[in-house]
């Protein structure tokens, strides 16, 4: 059976040999298609260097993460777009919105969004949403535009089974991890497998995010998938 991580970070493990252990780890797996996303500029470099490492299993994104979304935002979105034409490009990803860290650049973080969503819709790419506290403010933009082209995955979903049926009805998919490294209550992922339940399963994809947070003292799955 062939499995799709379709959102991981490996390319953050920078020492070689942990890196190919990794990437060896999940093809004896059968989890043969690994998809990257990106962050801000500077992992342009290190996704290609993954991809051009394992062309036929590892697949880049474009984008700028919501939480490197700063005052410069404008200038990194001219360097990342810039950089698509040079770059085998699979979605647009990782964008969106998160509140959970910083409310005060909500402005910044709205227009990057419709830039970015823009670009994929231009070039008949999917998205793929990080949004974290801000669901309400995340789909107001993607209400506004909702069009034929726009189509994409909710990385890590974490609402309500209302939320995620408002998802699937978008044409957007859901991801779904434990979310140990964020919220590490029975609670949570009880409720999180509900809502999984709550939708049909055909629909669901997973995703490790592995080696995502640096502030986690252990490391992500990277075969949750």
């Amino acid at each position: 059976m062939l499995l799709t991580d379709t959102h991981t970070h490996l390319y953050y493990e920078t020492d070689v040999e942990k890196r190919t252990l990794l990437m060896e780890r999940c093809l004896q797996n059968q989890v043969e298609r690994l998809f990257l996303p990106n962050v801000d500029v500077a992992s342009i470099a290190m996704i290609d260097d993954l991809v051009k490492a394992y062309p036929k299993n590892c697949f880049a994104m474009a984008g700028l993460h919501p939480c490197d979304v700063k005052l410069d935002y404008k200038t990194q979105l001219e360097v990342i777009f810039k950089s698509i034409a040079e770059r085998n490009i699979y979605a647009i990803g990782e964008i969106g919105i998160d509140l959970h860290w910083d409310k005060s650049t909500l402005a910044l973080q709205q227009d990057a969004f419709v830039q970015q969503i823009r670009w994929a819709k231009k070039l008949a790419l999917p998205i793929v949403i990080h949004c974290r506290e801000a669901f309400e403010e995340v789909f107001e933009i993607l209400e506004s535009e909702k069009d034929e082209m726009l189509r994409g995955i909710f990385h890590c979903f974490t609402g309500n089974g209302e939320q995620a049926k408002k998802a699937l009805a978008n044409d957007l998919r859901n991801t779904f991890r434990e979310e140990l490294g964020f919220e590490p209550t029975v609670r949570n992922i009880v409720e999180i497998f509900t809502v999984a339940i709550e939708v049909m399963m055909e629909t669901i994809y997973t995703v490790s995010s592995a080696a995502e947070d640096p502030k986690n003292t252990e490391r992500n799955g990277e075969l949750e998938s």
